[in-house]
């Protein structure tokens, strides 16, 4: 009876943390989202450079908030996977290791795009 129970624990917490990473999900589309919206601002042709170099830097904050929560995803991903040994649930976080680390690589993208962006803004005030 006890191995009976212990696969439905195993199935339960599966389950629920599918639910996490659902809810995570949401979370870190959420904040896509906002930052796409933010983004929207910089093709806006009667913004003055001045917004728009307000909107890069309310962009890269979020850029920042969004990867630290997903850097402490990670971290928190890595650990379990570190000490667990269930194959489900192994199968489980290496997933969710891979989804996070498409997040980050998305996120690295647009990181090279802001420092573009910073270059551009310095030598232009360089040359005034």
């Amino acid at each position: 009876m006890e191995v009976v129970d212990a696969k439905v624990d195993a199935v339960a917490i599966l389950k629920a943390y599918r639910e996490k990473f659902a809810d995570q999900d949401t979370m870190i589309n959420s904040l896509f989202v906002q930052l796409d919206t933010e983004l929207d601002k910089l093709g806006d042709p009667s913004r003055s450079r001045s917004d728009k170099n307000d909107v890069v830097l309310e962009s890269e904050y979020l850029l920042t908030r969004l990867r630290s929560k997903l850097l402490v995803e990670l971290s928190s991903i890595q650990k379990v996977l570190n000490s667990v040994s269930n194959a489900g649930a192994t199968k489980l976080f290496k997933e969710r290791l891979n989804t996070v680390m498409v997040y980050l690589g998305r996120l690295n993208d647009l990181r090279a795009d802001f420092e573009v962006i910073q270059r551009t803004r310095y030598v232009d005030n360089w040359r005034r």
